[in-house]
């Protein structure tokens, strides 16, 4: 047995949220598609070297607001999010502990946005843990441009403190790269099939990409230091 084998059954909870999820999102596309009225218009687009092209987009009008997403969806976001952040809690615990020989209480892992803040937490939530694995612990800190631990903490500190994260329906775009001139023409047609919905948080980035990114950074960390508990 190894003393990360909790964190690691965190990660296994993650993945199957992120499953439900996935299950719920396609639910919640369903019922928004099967309420969205489409157009397929043709646009003449202007390839970067200025040449144009022509190309038939969807456009959409939902008549089902894009803020009725059940609510046991951001429940089961914020339990993800929630065993992301205990697994490296876990992380900090059993570290601890190996470098202080005994039980250390009331730590965590810290997320700083500023260095005069990481090391602020050296005998608070980090008590215990030696300076090697302080270092390197620090290479996971926003100041130190690590883009997704920050991410993992503002999605994390409203849901933990404040409210449900809230989460929305969107269309995925069917805009051609380049950019479009005029419309040439127009007609109403009955097919949906090439129109996709995804569930995303508030600034529409998409929640369940996100989360599996997030997972994924998770597990690459336990897996750094894994071997230092054998």
């Amino acid at each position: 047995m190894n003393p990360l084998d909790g964190a690691y059954q965190r990660l296994d909870r993650v993945g199957e949220h992120l499953a439900d999820l996935r299950r719920r999102g396609a639910a919640v596309g369903e019922v928004v598609i099967d309420n969205t009225a489409v157009q397929h218009v043709v646009i003449k687009v202007l390839n970067p070297d200025g040449s144009p092209y022509s190309v038939i987009v969807s456009l959409t009008a939902s008549r089902t607001a894009a803020s009725k997403v059940p609510f046991i969806i951001s429940t089961i976001v914020g339990e993800t999010i929630y065993n992301l952040r205990a697994a490296l809690d876990y992380l900090v615990y059993e570290l601890a502990q190996l470098d202080a020989g005994k039980i250390v209480k009331k730590t965590q892992f810290p997320i700083e946005d500023t260095k005069n803040g990481f090391h602020g937490r050296r005998n608070t939530y980090l008590r215990g843990v030696s300076d090697a694995h302080i270092e390197q612990i620090k290479l996971l800190q926003p100041f130190n441009g690590c883009n997704w631990t920050g991410t993992l903490r503002d999605v994390s500190n409203p849901d933990k403190h404040q409210h449900l994260t809230y989460a929305t329906a969107k269309f995925s775009s069917s805009l051609p790269p380049g950019r479009a001139e005029t419309i040439i023409a127009g007609e109403t047609m009955g097919m949906k099939g090439d129109l996709a919905v995804y569930i995303a948080f508030s600034d529409g980035t998409p929640i369940i990409d996100t989360l599996e990114q997030l997972k994924l950074k998770v597990a690459d960390t336990l897996d750094e230091f894994k071997p230092d508990f054998k």
